[in-house]
This record gives structure tokens, C-alpha cells and sequence, in this order.
């Protein structure tokens, strides 16, 4: 699961032990395989339904994973039909299942941090560089909405 998450997000994942089973109830224990990755320096939890279950039990299970133990809650599996995954965006569940079917709304924001490059200090321009730069500053140029 580490290396499928790698290869999807482009970050890097680290397992990290569950030792939060106290805060759950049972039926969350003994219904789902529960598991802790750090993605980009957030821990997330991913839970996997050990049984089939609706989608309303299964929206109700996600929301009390989250309040329960303060972390973001994402379900992976590989046995979900096209309908599944499509109820599942329509609830706002997000998923990992297999290496091409990733909903993670909620992570959006923690992955582009990640991701973003890191410039190097510019210390000489280039001529033609130069004279753009002193054209804008001279003339006031200003950036519009599109």
C-alpha cells in the first residue's frame, strides 16, 4: 500500500503503528482493517470494510472514524463497482482503490505544499531579461483578471 501510494501521490509515505484502538468503539475495530500512513508530514488514516456495507453505514462509519480519532479518514479497497465509486464522490467519501482510482479532495491542499519546487536565488539576468523587468517597472505594467 506504501508503494502504490508513492506512485500516486508523487510524496513521500511512511506506515506509522496504530495506537489508537482505545478511542474506537468495537464495531469500528472488528469491522475494518485500519491503518496509518504519513503523507507529506500529515498522518491519514485509511480504513478497508472487512465486510460489504451500504454507503449510508459506510458515510456514517467514515465521519466517526474522523471525530473520533482527529485524523483525516480515507477507505481503500479493490472490490468497488463503477457505481460504487461514483456514490462514493457523490458522499464525499474519499478512496484509494488500486493503482488508478484516487479521490482525495481533502489532501489537495497538503499535496501541493509537497510538491511545490523550490526556486534558486537569481543573481544575474540574462539582457533581454533585464530590459523586461525595467519596461515593467517603468511603466507601471500590472497583472489583470481574467
Amino acid at each position: 500500500m506504501q508503494k502504490i501510494l508513492e506512485d500516486l501521490l508523487h510524496v513521500k509515505v511512511e506506515e506509522i503503528a496504530f495506537d489508537y484502538k482505545k478511542k474506537l468503539p468495537l464495531f469500528l475495530q472488528g469491522g475494518y482493517e485500519i491503518r496509518i500512513f504519513n503523507i507529506a508530514g500529515e498522518n491519514v488514516l485509511f480504513v478497508r470494510p472487512k465486510e460489504q456495507i451500504t454507503f449510508p453505514t459506510l458515510k456514517k462509519h467514515w465521519k466517526q472514524f474522523q471525530e473520533l480519532l482527529g485524523l483525516q479518514c480515507v477507505i481503500y479497497n479493490d472490490s468497488y463497482t463503477r457505481y460504487g465509486k461514483e456514490r462514493m464522490i457523490e458522499l464525499g467519501i474519499p478512496f484509494v482503490f488500486g493503482k488508478d482510482n484516487i479521490y482525495l479532495p481533502t489532501l489537495g491542499v497538503i499535496l501541493r505544499k509537497a510538491r511545490e519546487a523550490k526556486l534558486p536565488e537569481v543573481e544575474n539576468f540574462f539582457p533581454f531579461t533585464q530590459k523586461l523587468v525595467l519596461t515593467a517597472i517603468y511603466h507601471n505594467w500590472e497583472e489583470k483578471n481574467r
